[in-house]
């Protein structure tokens, strides 16, 4: 076979270096002077050119945030391969001229991104661009919280910040004991972040509803519902105790914020207290609503009269057996105690 190129090669194959697109043929001769001719175009593609820096933000504020970065498109480019200097400042993703970064909350620092373009004669990279995070102080002021009244609470900004708090301090940490809702600015070169929080005061109140109690024994002492915990000066745990004694009794509650309240009551024994069986003294009548007439079995004595809750209204000493004048008293009942140089007894008087 003959070869004929339009180069002017009579080789089966030639070598070529074009400068530019050229389309090169060939025509075979057979050696029954048969033709056929074939064609084939060399394409000339250059070195991409340099990218130009990626243009985007070049400071920020760390928080988790995303930001896109572009670069304009270079001719003869193939692949763009967008990179950075340092690990640690999230994730990137790229699509040609775009490269989008998804930034870590914590990340701050410097960090380089550049763009490199390449095709099968070569590659060119960009001028990196710097991008500075500055550190954002974060606030967290945990949840809204409830105190004791008479206590504080500290509440604290993070470190190295200036600081501006709701009441007009500037320092780091700030005690409050009063119900309110508190906030923070903390700021760092620029970058700040706040928080708030609410602030509630407990004062549990409670209190026996008199200093003295004249019952009948046993008797059932409360205290009061809706507490977490109570202690009784007898180390009972309960809301209530059955008392069997006379005697001062307290106790100590604690609600559900850990805030303590206390009260004491002294029980006194309402039966009959006989020190001496030959000691004994009457009343009649009993109930009665003008007058009552009293009378002992030995004199002298003490006659001392009594509201239920404790509170004296009348003493006698006596040498003998008396009326009683009971129009000063309003209805309702009351204590009578009588005392000898060595004997006590105490009796309900009804007035009607």
């Amino acid at each position: 076979d003959d070869y004929l190129w339009s180069s002017g090669g009579n080789t089966a194959s030639i070598s070529v270096s074009p400068t530019v697109d050229t389309e090169y043929y060939v025509t075979v001769t057979g050696i029954n002077l048969c033709q056929d001719v074939d064609t084939v175009e060399i394409n000339v593609l250059d070195a991409p050119e340099t990218p130009e820096i990626p243009v985007g933000i070049t400071n920020r504020c760390s928080a988790a945030a995303t930001d896109t970065f572009t670069v304009s498109g270079v001719t003869n480019a193939v692949n763009y391969i967008w990179e950075t200097d340092i690990s640690g400042f999230g994730s990137i993703s790229s699509n040609d001229t775009m490269a989008i970064i998804q930034w870590s909350a914590d990340f701050y620092g410097e960090l380089e991104l550049y763009v490199t373009v390449e095709n099968i004669c070569g590659s060119e990279t960009s001028a990196h661009l710097v991008i500075t995070s500055i550190e954002t102080p974060y606030v967290n002021l945990g949840d809204d919280q409830t105190i004791c009244e008479g206590d504080s609470l500290y509440l604290e900004g993070p470190e190295n910040a200036t600081y501006t708090w709701s009441n007009g301090l500037d320092t780091q940490g700030i005690w409050v004991n009063t119900s309110n809702i508190y906030w923070i600015e903390a700021s760092n070169n620029g970058c700040s972040s706040t928080d708030s929080i609410e602030v509630f005061t407990s004062d549990p109140e409670f209190s026996f509803a008199e200093d003295t109690i004249f019952t009948d024994l046993p008797y059932v002492l409360h205290s009061a519902t809706g507490f977490d915990t109570y202690l009784w000066s007898t180390n009972e745990t309960g809301e209530s105790i059955t008392v069997n004694e006379p005697g001062w009794y307290s106790v100590s509650m604690w609600n559900e914020y850990g805030c303590e309240v206390s009260d004491s009551v002294f029980v006194d024994d309402f039966t009959e207290i006989t020190l001496q069986e030959s000691f004994i003294f009457s009343l009649y009548p009993n109930p009665a609503s003008h007058a009552t007439q009293f009378r002992a079995s030995s004199y002298p004595c003490t006659v001392a009269i009594y509201t239920i809750t404790g509170n004296p209204i009348k003493r006698l000493p006596l040498e003998s057996d008396k009326q009683i004048d009971l129009e000063p008293f309003a209805p309702g009942t009351y204590l009578i105690e009588v005392k000898t140089q060595n004997q006590t007894i105490k009796k309900r008087l009804v007035v009607l």
